[in-house]
């Protein structure tokens, strides 16, 4: 998925809502991701997990920072192709974001959604205030995000749930870029085909 009015060398990042869910039972951060890609693998077509896409959670566990684990150093965008959520690491953990983030893997806008697992603040930082936690993998109740805010709520709201619950999660893919089309590429769109390319650029990780 190439999002609509990028050019070639943009740079992007795609989200989505889970259509699935789990529990936050798991302290690593290591079983989040695994779920959010497995999820993500369901529409391989469309998330790009079969042409080596990695996906990451939204969320925050003791040891890594959902700001961190799912670093953002593009523009985010849904997986609709339109819409825009952020412009960068700064604009979406400052507290608002641009649109929801209510569309799932399969690219279809969920109507209603609950509240999900994000275990953060509002700058991407794991909740944990004056002893009390609140992220991925502790043992008392887990903040919530709401997946149908663009305030700080979209991922710390004022909400909690119990760790055995089971709720969706936002997914991060790894940036991507958008590539000159190959030779054959560029036959078909004179055919008058449409074509659109990317690119996932790899960062190193702890």
């Amino acid at each position: 998925m190439v999002p609509a009015g990028l050019n070639v060398g943009d740079t992007y990042h795609l989200a989505f809502l889970t259509d699935g869910t789990r529990n936050t039972i798991p302290t690593l951060i290591g079983s989040y991701n695994t779920f959010v890609e497995d999820q993500a693998a369901l529409n391989s077509s469309l998330t790009g997990t079969d042409e080596g896409v990695q996906w990451f959670v939204m969320g925050s566990t003791l040891g890594d920072d959902a700001r961190d684990n799912a670093l953002v150093s593009a523009p985010v965008y849904l997986l609709d192709g339109t819409t825009k959520v952020a412009d960068g690491f700064i604009d979406i953990w400052d507290g608002t974001i641009d649109n929801p983030i209510n569309v799932d893997q399969y690219g279809t806008t969920v109507v209603n959604p609950d509240t999900l697992f994000t275990g953060s603040n509002s700058d991407g930082t794991k909740s944990f205030t004056a002893g009390v936690q609140r992220f991925l993998g502790s043992t008392s109740n887990v903040l919530l995000g709401d997946p149908t805010a663009t305030s700080s709520n979209w991922v710390s709201s004022s909400f909690t749930s119990s760790n055995s619950d089971m709720r969706s999660f936002y997914a991060l893919s790894d940036v991507l870029t958008v590539l000159v089309p190959e030779p054959t590429t560029v036959s078909l769109i004179c055919l008058g085909i449409p074509v659109v390319l990317w690119r996932r650029r790899l960062f190193p990780r702890d």
